[in-house]
């Protein structure tokens, strides 16, 4: 046998989730459709509940939500997104207020003072993320997420026993803009070493974090575990477990203490007790329960135990044993049924029967429950001609909400299930 004939060895091939396949298909759609160059805006085709202005421009939740996947899509196929993620993240800079040191909900103008914490803690998150893959980082993103930070500080309300307010006019605290603070404070204490924010060196800055999740937790959560939205109740959404969960992660890397590992336990096993209300306890086969909100709070609470499943893998091998099979059932869900097969984006909500009639037809095949349709109005057309009809007969739409969520979700996922 020649040399020429014999077999050569080749390099590894590397391994891609499906998981990963998906979430970058869904993030190349989510541009692809939302994406104005024109404008240099996300917008959508007709009027919807994320979209402001006569030519439905996103308002800077979605924004920030769709670069956040855009940005994991990078990360795990650098060179793809990087022009894109440039563009965008630039574009976000038409929500900076000046007067605030902060991002506006939409357009900045003198006097705009509709400023919301969680929303800030969300850019600062999605800035530094973008500081540290190499393919895009710019030393002005890490610049940004500072000034950010140091605005988040004004935002807890110590006057009435702590907790970060949602909104610079409003006294309202939630789970969900302390939690996003907190966060957003450890992954810059993580990005840059030694760092001094508004004169708070690295210890002052680990020690307000640890105060935004131990308000949470004293303040807001509830016997099952699971986290309510803010101060006076209100649902206990994904998102207000996952992002405290993520917190408790981040500080077992930076500053463990010997409470954290317990706590952390707690939130996870929470997560995944489908007797408890972050599934829909209304389908009586619990079998067939699956969370019940969204797909853009869902991004969070798969970080929230993805960072867990990575932190405590060797400690508490048995809970994330089980939260890892029961995020891939919960993932199996949501890529079979929450897509739309007609054009491959995704809808907003986790519940079928909310959609429209063939998703209900589904949700009753595969139940077994003849529940009747709850449709939600978040998932159809809002401009005058649609609002005029009945709820069954609006268009439905996608959205820059929806595809976000259920992007990052994916890509996320994908990581860690090749890893893991």
């Amino acid at each position: 046998m020649s040399r020429s004939s014999r077999q050569q060895p080749q390099p590894p091939q590397m391994q891609v989730s499906t998981y990963t396949t998906e979430g970058l298909r869904v993030a190349r759609a989510m541009w692809s459709t939302f994406w104005d160059e024109e404008r240099q805006h996300f917008r959508a085709a007709k009027k919807t509940s994320e979209t402001v202005d006569s030519w439905n421009g996103y308002v800077v939740w979605p924004f920030i939500i769709a670069i956040e996947a855009l940005l994991e899509a990078e990360f795990t196929n650098p060179g793809t997104f990087t022009v894109k993620i440039a563009t965008s993240l630039e574009a976000v800079e038409k929500f900076y207020s000046s007067e605030y040191g902060a991002y506006t909900a939409w357009l900045a103008f003198q006097g705009n003072h509709d400023i919301y914490y969680d929303d800030n803690a969300q850019v600062a998150i999605a800035l530094l993320r973008a500081y540290n893959i190499p393919s895009v980082s710019k030393p002005v993103y890490l610049e940004r997420a500072k000034r950010i930070v140091e605005f988040l500080f004004t935002g807890w309300d110590a006057a009435n026993g702590g907790g970060m307010k949602w909104h610079v006019e409003k006294d309202v605290r939630n789970a969900i803009s302390t939690s996003l603070a907190g966060v957003a404070v450890l992954q810059l204490v993580k990005t840059e070493r030694g760092v001094v924010v508004d004169g708070k060196n690295e210890e002052e800055l680990i020690a307000f974090a640890r105060g935004c999740v131990e308000w949470v937790l004293d303040q807001l959560q509830v016997e099952s575990g699971l986290i309510m939205d803010g101060v006076g109740g209100g649902p206990t959404y994904t998102y207000n477990t996952g992002v405290p969960l993520h917190l408790l992660c981040l500080l077992q890397e930076l500053a463990p203490t010997p409470d954290l590992p317990a706590k952390a336990e707690k939130l996870a096993a929470a997560a995944i007790d489908n007797t408890k209300s972050l599934f829909e306890l209304t389908v009586q086969k619990v079998e067939f329960r699956f969370w019940w909100d969204n797909t853009y709070f869902l991004q969070l609470l798969i970080e929230g135990l993805i960072s867990y499943s990575r932190t405590y893998a060797a400690t508490q091998s048995l809970t994330v044993g089980k939260v890892t099979e029961e995020m891939e059932r919960q993932l199996r869900y949501v890529k079979t049924y929450i897509v739309d097969s007609g054009d491959g984006l995704y809808w907003r909500g986790l519940r079928l029967y909310t959609i429209s009639q063939e998703k209900l037809e589904v949700y009753r095949q595969f139940t077994g429950d003849n529940r009747q349709p709850e449709y939600d109005q978040e998932e159809r057309v809002m401009d005058d001609a649609s609002m005029a009809l009945p709820i069954a007969e609006r268009e439905l739409c996608k959205t820059l909400l929806g595809c976000g969520g259920a992007a990052r979700t994916f890509l996320l996922a994908g990581e860690y299930f090749v890893a893991f």
